[in-house]
């Protein structure tokens, strides 16, 4: 019987936040999407059990509330080899934690620590349930550095034999484990990122289509790999053939955010391109109403969990 549970995030969320929105019954304003942590709060509820939560959220804060325990252990960024082992020791330090915590079972998130690392939660007892938000590598662009190769190879034993199950956000998740363990793994089962209808029904149509300047807003987080730089390319070859034709609204923060506003005032293209920085889901409905479209140009880069396939309809992506 399950009654201890052990979650560790691979995104830098606030779940001490969330998890003061849950406990009042609300959903958090901050989020368009139903928060996964109070998805495995309901659960934990519902099964009588006690859990503990680990995020790499920057902010140190460790919370204990009746049968939870919420801590914020950052992660510090690092490159090269320096990353990989700054993973191993986060990982080590996420057993450690749920070793005390006497954990029965432990959820993990990609990005939590390497998956290699997660073996040793098995080693000591305790069950482990993978949780791919992403996929293993972009759709189409299997790792080709020496690196990734090398973490992908001593990856694929802990597919194979250690998670009594995997949670994956798409097909291409289950795809790609299919393709490494030449499709012998554990079952997995597939879900979705869930949001609150009524949201989106606040949302009125879009301007009439020939009303100028034809207006295009990107929401989601600021870096590289979401296509932000490919999207000021596009302004900057716009705006000299057709001035004035589109404008840009940005919504959201990220690592390149500053070198992404520092190349749109190199380009002179303050007044088309608008770099709003975070904005709240409510303040949102406003730039989606006043906007006629959506762009969403990310890059092979990216391991994020959908690859759209024009014979079949597509969905959007889980965060």
């Amino acid at each position: 019987m399950i009654k201890r549970i052990f979650y560790a995030l691979g995104g830098s969320g606030d779940i001490v936040q969330a998890h003061d929105y849950w406990k009042q019954g609300k959903h958090n304003p901050t989020q368009v999407s139903i928060t996964f942590s109070s998805q495995i709060e309901d659960f934990c509820k519902e099964i009588n059990a006690e859990a503990y939560f680990v995020s790499p959220h920057p902010r140190v804060e460790t919370v204990k509330d009746g049968p939870f325990i919420l801590e914020h252990r950052p992660k510090p960024p690092r490159a090269g080899v320096r990353y990989h082992l700054t993973e191993i020791a986060y990982g080590v330090g996420l057993l450690a934690t749920a070793l005390r915590f006497r954990a029965d079972v432990a959820l993990l998130d990609s990005g939590a620590t390497h998956f290699f690392v997660m073996t040793l939660f098995r080693m000591f007892g305790i069950r482990v349930v993978p949780i791919l938000h992403n996929t293993l590598w972009p759709s189409g662009f299997p790792p080709t550095g020496r690196g990734q190769r090398l973490v992908l190879k001593l990856d694929t034993p802990f597919w194979r034999r250690v998670p009594v199950a995997t949670i994956g956000v798409s097909p291409e998740c289950e795809r790609q484990l299919d393709q490494l363990t030449k499709g012998h793994h554990p079952p997995m089962f597939q879900t979705r990122a869930q949001f609150l209808p009524e949201y989106f029904a606040q949302i009125p149509p879009p301007p009439p289509h020939d009303q100028r300047p034809f207006q295009v807003m990107f929401s989601g987080r600021v870096n590289r790999s979401k296509g932000l730089f490919d999207i000021l390319e596009i302004a900057r070859r716009i705006e000299e053939s057709h001035p004035g034709l589109i404008r840009w609204e940005i919504c959201g923060q990220g690592p390149d955010f500053d070198e992404l506003n520092s190349r749109c005032q190199e380009l002179g293209l303050e007044k088309t391109f608008h770099l709003r920085g975070w904005t709240a889901p409510a303040d949102l409905i406003e730039v989606h109403a006043r906007n006629h479209a959506s762009i969403v140009p990310t890059r092979t880069t990216s391991p994020r969990g959908w690859r759209w396939r024009p014979p079949r309809p597509s969905c959007p992506a889980g965060p």
